[in-house]
């Protein structure tokens, strides 16, 4: 399993299952950062942040771990990581 499919099928578990496994949470959000930060790759916060319909704020939190990755977002990042 390549690290693209490993992450794709992360992401896609943690959107089945977004409010089911409260205690995973902490660890599905540090990886959800992390996962979201790979996403964007070299472009911008600003840029990035347009793109998935959120504030440049709200997506760094989400990426430093301080705000949870929403199923919405999930959704969204998984879009973009597919393209």
């Amino acid at each position: 399993m390549t690290i693209h499919q490993y992450a794709t099928q992360t992401i896609q578990s943690y959107i089945a299952a977004f409010d089911t496994y409260a205690e995973r949470r902490q660890e599905v959000q540090a990886f959800g950062g992390e996962w979201a930060r790979g996403v964007r790759g070299t472009v911008s916060v600003r840029k990035f942040a347009v793109l998935l319909g959120v504030t440049p704020s709200f997506l760094s939190k989400v990426e430093n771990g301080r705000e949870p990755l929403s199923a919405d977002l999930a959704r969204k990042l998984l879009e973009l990581h597919n393209k």
